[in-house]
């Protein structure tokens, strides 16, 4: 009976210095982006594969005024929904840069609106294989080449012309 009264004791001490809030993740970086062109490339048996170009800000704990540039070599279904094939880089403020290849969907909820499904991506350090562009992932990102993360997001005024839309999203480390 003491030794359990002690261990209670013991547990009430403790119970203040217990966090009940929800882990924050290892890493994670949000992008805000915009369309900045889109490429019709081919009809293919799964729908309308088209390079669709893009450019914004990144940032986050780990990442300061990052600047972001990439291609999404994009499949559009019958449906609308499009499979996701991204390649971008981000450098930040102090020439570091982070290249990464996310795939998933974009699913339409409303016209030119979408959310992006199970969308994941790796960091890279290699040439985006449709466009041959290379840029290194250097400096204090060097370390997470290969680590994967969740891309969470949503896609607004979506349109093919012209071509504009914005792209809101948050990655998180694994």
């Amino acid at each position: 009976m003491r030794r359990r009264s002690l261990l209670v004791a013991l547990i009430l001490l403790l119970l203040p210095f217990v966090s009940t809030a929800e882990a924050k993740p290892e890493w994670f970086a949000n992008l805000q982006l915009e369309v900045t062109g889109i490429a019709p490339v081919a009809f293919t048996p799964e729908g309308l594969l088209a390079d669709v170009s893009f450019g914004g800000t990144a940032g986050g704990p780990q990442m300061a005024d990052g600047t972001v540039v990439g291609v999404d070599h994009a499949v559009f279904d019958a449906s609308g929904s499009a499979r996701l094939n991204v390649y971008l880089t981000i450098t930040d403020k102090n020439g570091d840069r982070l290249s990464a290849n996310i795939s998933g969907r974009a699913t339409p909820v409303n016209p030119g609106q979408y959310v992006l499904q199970g969308a994941s991506g790796t960091i890279i350090d290699k040439p985006d294989p449709s466009t041959g562009t290379f840029h290194a992932t250097t400096g204090k990102y060097a370390h997470l080449i290969n680590r994967t993360f969740r891309d969470v997001g949503f896609i607004t005024d979506f349109s093919f012309g012209p071509p504009a839309g914005s792209v809101h999203a948050t990655w998180y480390l694994d």
